[in-house]
């Protein structure tokens, strides 16, 4: 904090989790502070004007903030066979030079990390966060989303508030926000692959304002057709990312059986056929083909309105909204029986008759 004569105070952080500070703690190898009450809702930039001069801030992060204390910093084999040779050179001792193999395990090493565990009141992981484990006091966000529906090969990031467990995007797909309720965060810290819980737990709500109105009957009704929801839209996010990548990966069947040295009029044709079959999945799944101006709404469309009006919701679900979910799980389920067939045993088994024929390797096609 910052403080003026006769001008005013200016809280530069939160220094919240100080006031939990015991005097145990000094002597604790490791402490993990409370989180107070996060709703999930957005946050605005921070803007303000003087006379000419503009001044921005970000806010923090968006989440739930997670504050926790290391002691020390557990060590890799480098620094210790570092720790060891200035311990040599200090006793005047000779200092033995590493191994090759040592030092190619020095350096395949994992970094050193924490793992903080999100789970919710049943006890179900929903989360798992890696941070530093650098020594004192540390902090982690939680963006209060499920964990995302498929993993990117782009380095992780992107904006901290940016999309809400869309298609695509960033740097990937992001799960979708959790449905408010009481949760619970634990810590633990990997050393060279090997995870090792540390002591302390804290619990603390997601709220969303005017859910202490519902009666409990209402609430419970909402709170499982939120889950249900969820599911269902994780499942469409990862059918669709398996979509997109199949499409690429006909493509490259396409230009291979184009180039087999064989009469290849066949392995056109199947190639073809599984490039409208995988068009015809995704128009199913997110839309995009109609040659309508206000085409039908798509499965993912239908999932991803019931959950933008359900997840802040503080009244029982509308039949309407039932009525969609029931809708787009009944279209949804031949869709990914089609998909499935089509990843897991067409396009492997074509993949076989490219190879036969003598095609081009296609990435992640091993030759015979």
């Amino acid at each position: 904090m910052l403080a003026t004569f006769g001008r005013g105070i200016y809280v530069l952080d939160d220094y919240a989790a100080l006031r939990q500070v015991s005097k145990s703690d000094g002597t604790a190898v490791s402490t993990l502070s409370g989180q107070r009450r996060p709703d999930v809702c957005p946050l605005k930039r921070l803007a303000c004007r003087f006379a000419k001069l503009s001044f921005t801030a970000p806010n923090p992060a968006y989440g739930a903030t997670f504050t926790y204390f290391l002691k020390e910093s557990p060590k890799t084999l480098r620094q210790k066979r570092q720790d060891a040779e200035r311990a040599a050179e200090r006793a005047k001792q000779p200092v033995r030079y590493p191994s090759i193999a040592e030092l190619r395990a020095e350096t395949e090493e994992e970094t050193p990390s924490m793992i903080f565990t999100v789970t919710d009141s049943e006890g179900k992981i929903v989360r798992r966060l890696n941070a530093s484990a650098g020594a004192g006091v540390q902090r982690v966000v939680w963006d209060m989303r499920y964990l995302p529906p498929s993993i990117s090969a782009a380095p992780q990031g992107g904006p901290p508030d940016g999309g809400g467990g869309g298609f695509g995007g960033g740097f990937g797909p992001q799960g979708s926000l959790v449905m408010p309720g009481k949760y619970t965060v634990s810590m633990a810290m990997r050393v060279n692959g090997v995870v090792t819980s540390l002591p302390g737990s804290q619990s603390f709500n997601v709220t969303v304002e005017g859910k202490e109105n519902m009666t409990p009957a209402d609430a419970a009704f909402l709170a499982e057709f939120q889950r249900k929801v969820s599911t269902l839209q994780r499942s469409l996010i990862g059918a669709n990312s398996a979509a997109t990548e199949a499409k690429t990966r006909i493509g490259l069947y396409k230009r291979a059986a184009q180039e087999a040295p064989v009469d290849n009029k066949k392995l056109i044709e199947q190639a073809e056929a599984f490039d409208n079959e995988i068009d015809a999945l995704i128009n199913a799944i997110r839309g995009g083909r109609e040659n309508s101006d206000i085409p039908p709404p798509s499965i993912a469309q239908r999932v991803g309105n019931i959950a933008g009006t359900i997840r802040l919701s503080t009244i029982r679900p509308t039949q309407t909204q039932l009525t969609q979910y029931d809708l787009s799980s009944a279209e949804f389920a031949p869709v990914l029986a089609r998909l499935r067939t089509l990843i897991d045993v067409s396009l492997p088994g074509f993949e076989k008759t490219l190879e036969a024929a003598g095609a081009p390797l296609t990435p992640g096609r091993l030759p015979q």
